[in-house]
């Protein structure tokens, strides 16, 4: 992928926050963005590796962690460090408090949904992308005797509260963008693109 200048309007989001979440699946990977580089799995299938800006980051494969990344964009400033003049910091240091905005779409599975809809059923921020499907569910795997089928099934539904299971429960975006083909493969991803313009609106 062609190599963003340093002034392109992505970098200058200094008090919004771009985050771009999918359930990792092997054989769904796609054309690898420019914000992820040199991603890699572990022996065990179980960890994704990848650089960005320079620094080392480790996710699990298997999802389920949707949990995680609501819980860190819902932060709300209720401390501030400060010697009257100059503020040294605030608390909550370990969540994101500023405004943020979030991209899904049909690539989503599993864990994907279900942060798609917590995210916007929350009122976390704008989504932006293409309609999630429904298929946030929990599922259980194992391997047959002979170790060469694995096989899995969803014993478990999430049911949201107020809403019900949200097993074929569609999450339909703010923001709908369909990334092109003929776009994105010279480089350029439509919904990135909307997602930084729509941050930047609201954070003027």
């Amino acid at each position: 992928m062609p190599r963003r200048k340093p002034h392109s309007p992505i970098r200058k989001i200094a008090t919004g926050f771009v985050f771009i979440i999918t359930a990792a699946i092997s054989g769904a990977a796609q054309t690898t963005p420019f914000w992820l580089r040199y991603p890699a799995i572990s022996p065990d299938g179980k960890t994704i590796v990848f650089t960005y800006q320079g620094d080392l980051y480790r996710v699990s494969s298997g999802g389920d962690f949707s949990a995680d990344v609501t819980i860190f964009l819902s932060g709300s400033k209720f401390f501030d460090y400060t010697t009257g003049t100059r503020s040294n910091g605030y608390e909550p240091n370990f969540r994101w408090t500023k405004p943020s905005i979030s991209i899904a779409n049909e690539a989503n599975y599993s864990d994907g949904p279900c942060y798609a809809f917590a995210y916007q059923h929350l009122k976390l921020g704008k989504l932006v992308g293409m309609p999630v499907p429904g298929t946030c569910t929990f599922a259980g795997w194992e391997m047959l005797q002979d170790g060469n089928v694995r096989w899995g099934v969803p014993p478990l539904g999430v049911k949201a509260i107020g809403v019900g299971y949200l097993e074929n429960h569609q999450t339909e975006p703010d923001i709908k963008v369909m990334n092109q083909y003929d776009v994105v493969i010279k480089g350029r991803d439509q919904q990135l693109e909307a997602a930084v313009a729509a941050l930047l609106k609201e954070i003027k």
